[in-house]
C-alpha cells in the first residue's frame, strides 16, 4: 500500500504494559505458590500439574510476542502459530483439569506416553477410541467429571478448528487480508489465550487450597480486576503504519 509516496505496512498497537504486568502478575503469583509449598516440604515445579501449566504458561508468552512483533501485511495463512500454540495449550489445559480432579487420570498420560510399558485404569476405557485417547476423550473425561460450562469455549469448533495447524497442511485457507477482519481475529484469540490463562491459574492453585483473591496487583487491584482490565485493553487494540523494512531494495 502506498502513503505520502512511502510503502507502509500495517502493525499491531497493543497495550504492551498492561499484558505483560498481567503476565507478571500471574508468574508473581506462582512464585508464592511454590514458597507456600516449599514451607510444607514440597516443590510446585517438579508436579505433573505444574508441568502442564507450563506449557500454557509459555505459549501465551510466545503469542504474545509474536503478535506484538508481527506485520499484518505479511500473515497470509490467519496467525498458524498462534492456532497451533491454541490447540496445544487446550489440550493442557485438560490434561491440568484432569490431573487435578479425576483421580488415576494420570495412568491415561502414562499409557499415551509409553504403551509398551504402561497401562490405563479401567475406568477410563469407555472413553478409548481405537486405542488412543484424542483431545475429545480427555474433554469428555474432564465434562464427566465436574468441568461443566467452563469448557463451553472449548466446545464450538475450536478443537477442531486449531487441529488443523497441528501438522504442516498446505490445504489451510489463506487469511483474509481484510485488515479489520484481522484485526478482528488477533483480538479474539488473544482474548481467547487469556482465558484459558486464567483458567489454567485458578485450576492450579485450588488444587493446593491456595487462595489467589489475597494476592492484588501493585497492593490495589484483585486478580479478576487486572484480568478483566487487559481483556478490555485488547479489545481496545488496533493497527497502525510502519516504514517498509523492504523499502530500499
Amino acid at each position: 500500500m502506498e502513503k505520502g509516496g512511502e510503502d507502509v505496512l500495517k502493525r499491531l498497537y497493543a497495550p504492551t504494559q498492561e499484558i505483560y504486568c498481567f503476565i507478571g502478575f500471574n508468574d508473581f503469583i506462582i512464585g508464592q505458590l511454590h514458597k507456600y509449598l516449599m514451607c510444607q516440604g514440597g516443590n510446585l515445579f517438579i508436579t505433573d500439574e505444574f508441568k502442564s501449566f507450563y506449557y500454557i504458561k509459555e505459549n501465551v508468552k510466545a503469542d504474545i510476542s509474536y503478535f506484538l512483533n508481527l506485520i499484518f501485511e505479511e500473515d497470509s495463512m490467519g496467525f498458524i502459530p498462534v492456532k497451533r500454540n491454541i490447540r496445544i495449550t487446550s489440550e493442557a489445559l485438560i490434561d491440568l483439569y484432569n490431573l487435578v480432579y479425576v483421580n488415576e487420570y494420570k495412568t491415561v498420560l502414562q499409557y499415551m506416553e509409553n504403551r509398551h510399558n504402561y497401562s490405563f485404569n479401567e475406568k477410563f476405557k469407555k472413553y478409548c477410541y481405537r486405542g488412543d485417547f484424542t483431545i475429545q476423550s480427555k474433554l469428555n473425561i474432564a465434562k464427566d467429571n465436574g468441568f461443566g460450562n467452563e469448557l463451553d469455549f472449548l466446545k464450538n469448533g475450536l478443537l477442531k478448528e486449531t487441529n488443523k495447524y497441528i501438522h504442516a497442511s498446505i490445504f489451510v485457507q489463506p487469511n483474509n487480508y481484510d485488515f479489520d477482519s484481522k484485526l478482528g481475529e488477533a483480538k479474539a484469540l488473544l482474548q481467547l489465550e487469556l482465558k484459558i490463562y486464567q483458567l489454567a491459574l485458578k485450576i492450579l492453585c485450588n488444587k493446593y487450597n491456595f487462595d489467589i483473591s489475597l494476592y492484588t496487583y501493585n497492593y490495589q487491584a484483585p486478580f479478576e480486576q487486572v484480568y478483566s482490565y487487559c481483556v478490555e485493553k485488547i479489545k481496545c487494540m488496533y493497527l497502525i503504519d510502519m516504514q517498509n523494512p523492504y523499502s530500499f531494495i
